[in-house]
């Protein structure tokens, strides 16, 4: 029998099942598979996610154990945007092949710059930044890399980093 739990978005947890489950988002996608007796992490997304197993438990992992996490994981991971908003988590890129408009969000503030990447192959207009230099104007057959660091509780700067002819 499946289960719908409720989930904190821009936050990674963690999944324990005593058979083996499956754990998807509101749309389908597959966040994270959990061996029988096993363990795995995810990063949600969504306020809801769905278990596939009665048997499996979800608990959310505090930022400081996801710090933990991310450096002993090699390299900076690649996410696929879900939704059109952005949360800001450290040495992240976040890809984003079809959203025009993404409203970015900052994560709890502890006192460090948080730095993540947007990369996109189409033009898109970013809210709830301020751009350093004026927000550039984006045309198709280019892929972007936006820079985003958070500097503070609320403030999030936009730069844009790279721009790539396709």
């Amino acid at each position: 029998m499946a289960q719908i739990l409720d989930s904190i978005p821009y936050r990674w947890h963690v999944v324990y099942s005593a058979d083996a489950c499956t754990v998807t988002d509101t749309q389908g996608n597959t966040c994270c598979s959990v061996a029988a007796g096993g363990s795995a992490v995810f990063w949600s997304v969504d306020k809801q996610i769905h278990l596939s197993s009665d048997k499996a438990r979800m608990y959310p992992l505090t930022e400081d154990v996801s710090a933990v996490f991310a450096r002993f994981t090699p390299g900076e991971p690649v996410r696929a945007l879900l939704s059109d908003t952005l949360g800001i988590q450290h040495a992240t890129w976040f890809n984003n092949t079809e959203l025009a408009a993404i409203t970015v969000k900052p994560a709890a503030w502890q006192d460090r710059v948080l730095t993540c990447y947007l990369k996109t192959t189409c033009p898109v207009s970013l809210s709830g930044v301020n751009w350093l230099y004026g927000e550039p104007s984006m045309m198709d057959g280019y892929t972007f890399v936006v820079a985003l660091q958070q500097v503070d509780a609320s403030t999030i700067l936009a730069n844009l980093a790279y721009t790539i002819k396709q």
